[in-house]
């Protein structure tokens, strides 16, 4: 009874895994493996990864095979198709073990080329965004950044390099040390911050400063 159980249940379904067709599925054919040619119905499990083996009641359904392969089409219901000699299965196919590796290697290099294009685009975007030369110079044009920058043209050209020191005397016992003469100075030397920037050259950004000092405006 139970013998009989399975080989109803095997006349009644497709055996490929993954494919629920049976007989009675709408314009779907069952068609037995052909036991007869032990190598064709090896090669048939092979394709079709059944993964057991094959018995003559297994069946495998016309969804995994061509058109071309029968020698009626299947168009015509009337007529049971059937197959051509030495066919193998073609249709609707469970992926093959290197077919997901190769499809897993080819996500990878996708993924690499889309992280790179993004990268490509946020340095892009960086660049555009950051202060130009041209928003610099256009930016020197009003005249606060101008007159600081005269100003600090004037210190350039008049360093401060001889200074009048006085001498002085609180007792003839007692004499005050007399400095040293200033050594010549530039501001640029001890600019380090915007704060320090703006107090003592009126330029609000340091980066503004730092262009004029190298393009020897100041």
């Amino acid at each position: 009874m139970e013998g009989n159980m399975k080989t109803n249940k095997s006349n009644n379904n497709c055996c490929v895994p993954q494919c629920c067709s049976t007989y009675k599925t709408p314009n779907v054919s069952l068609h037995r493996f052909p036991v007869y040619n032990k190598q064709l119905s090896d090669k048939w499990a092979i394709i079709l990864k059944i993964g057991k083996k094959v018995s003559p009641y297994m069946k495998v359904c016309s969804l995994h095979f061509e058109n071309s392969d029968y020698f009626f089409n299947k168009e015509y219901k009337s007529l049971k198709p059937k197959l051509k000699k030495n066919v193998v299965p073609s249709k609707n196919l469970l992926p093959r073990t290197t077919d997901l590796i190769i499809n897993e290697e080819a996500n990878k290099i996708r993924k690499t080329g889309l992280e790179a294009r993004n990268q490509r685009k946020v340095e892009m975007k960086a660049a555009k965004e950051s202060i130009s030369p041209m928003e610099i110079m256009q930016d020197l044009l009003n005249s606060e950044t101008l007159n600081a920058a005269e100003n600090l043209l004037y210190f350039k050209e008049h360093p401060c390099n001889d200074l009048t020191v006085f001498k002085t005397t609180e007792d003839k016992s007692v004499q005050v040390n007399t400095f040293d003469d200033f050594k010549i100075w530039r501001i640029d030397t001890f600019i380090d911050i915007n704060n320090k920037c703006n107090v003592l050259t009126s330029i609000v950004n340091i980066k503004h400063f730092k262009v004029l000092i190298k393009k020897k405006v100041i």
